[in-house]
């Protein structure tokens, strides 16, 4: 039943975002784009305050906000992001935390991120020109993943998820900003796929193709396919490399692809299928930060902080006009990169040496 709700939950999230652009406000789009990310940090209390049916619980916030997203006045829009985020993403971080007890549902956590995702550009490929009946729709297929939920929750014995946010055992003001930077640079990444791309088709074209939503089913499929070979040769680079500088090698490469989606004639299939390809093979690279993050014991700050990225890449894909939008978050994503490597770089110590990390079996999570 974890395998099922992670799905719909991940399904409903990824079609959201790629509507977002169409249907919802700027301001509304952006507190989606970071809420569901950032309210993650109200998991635990949530957790005390609902115990064994706090999943169910978020779910239907969720939905509620999702029937908010069918008016038009932008009070209830924002309400409804808000909503959606915390539901969306209390929900995601207690499924995370339960699958987490054991290996096997850490792995099938991982394979439902990546489902949801694909299923969702499958139907992001049919036009929706109702935006009642795509919102309502997807209010009620939360709303019975919430009664599922609720029931499996009676079922159980005994209920003791672990949502524990936990704290670097000696605190380091220089590697708590480093890696605050770093969640924002994935921000700017994930979210490449999300705003950057669709905004400038918009842009170029003044409609969203019908085959945008092949875009989303390459992305997935492409970090299906290489993620783990990926990280095992970036993992084997100790030999001859330093793992750590080739992950930031290829995000900045990652950041320069995402200013320049008119030098691919991203607005023509095929240009968008070749953006698409570059940036999820970028997107495998970057999973390795996850088992650097968790190392240092500062994994929340970075997941927290994917959300400040994905927000500003909202931001200011909605408010500047292209090609002004995509090279300014490109090289804002540059600099942020930059910046924090040169902030761990400074620190000597044995136990956060980074570049030491590459004989770590790799636990990261699709996100």
């Amino acid at each position: 039943m974890i395998f099922s709700i992670r799905f719909v939950t991940a399904t409903c999230l990824f079609l959201l975002l790629g509507k977002a652009n169409i249907w919802l406000s700027p301001l509304s789009n952006i507190i989606l784009a970071m809420g569901y990310r950032f309210f993650l940090l109200l998991s635990p209390l949530l957790n005390r305050v609902c115990g064994r049916f706090a999943v169910s619980t978020a779910l239907v916030l969720a939905a509620l906000g999702i029937c908010l997203f069918c008016f038009q006045k932008e009070g209830l829009l924002i309400l409804g992001a808000v909503l959606v985020g915390i539901g969306l993403s209390i929900s995601g971080f207690l499924i995370k935390a339960k699958a987490a007890e054991t290996p096997s549902g850490a792995a099938h956590n991982k394979i439902a991120l990546n489902l949801g995702s694909f299923v969702s550009g499958l139907v992001l490929l049919f036009t929706f020109n109702s935006k009642q009946i795509f919102f309502g729709a997807c209010a009620v297929v939360l709303i019975f993943t919430a009664l599922g939920a609720y029931i499996t929750s009676k079922k159980e014995v005994k209920y003791n998820a672990n949502v524990s946010l936990g704290n670097p055992h000696v605190f380091n003001k220089r590697h708590f900003f480093a890696w605050l930077l770093i969640g924002v640079a994935v921000g700017i990444k994930l979210f490449s796929v999300f705003s950057v791309l669709p905004q400038y088709l918009i842009d170029k074209k003044g409609i969203l193709p019908s085959w945008y939503g092949l875009m989303i089913l390459l992305n997935s499929f492409v970090v299906i396919i290489f993620q783990l070979p990926i990280i095992h040769w970036v993992e084997r680079c100790s030999d001859t490399y330093k793992p750590f500088k080739v992950v930031i090698f290829v995000m900045i490469f990652g950041m320069l692809i995402i200013s320049c989606p008119g030098f691919f004639y991203a607005e023509y299939f095929l240009g968008s299928f070749f953006w698409i390809l570059l940036l999820s093979l970028v997107e495998c690279f970057a999973s390795y930060l996850d088992l650097l993050g968790a190392k240092a014991q500062f994994l929340l700050v970075k997941e927290t902080a994917v959300g400040l990225g994905a927000g500003l890449t909202v931001f200011l894909s909605r408010e500047l006009s292209s090609p002004f939008s995509s090279v300014s978050i490109g090289f804002i994503g540059i600099a942020t990169i930059l910046l924090a490597a040169v902030l761990l770089k400074k620190d000597q110590k044995p136990t956060l040496n980074y570049d030491k990390m590459s004989n770590m079996n790799w636990g990261g999570e699709l996100t």
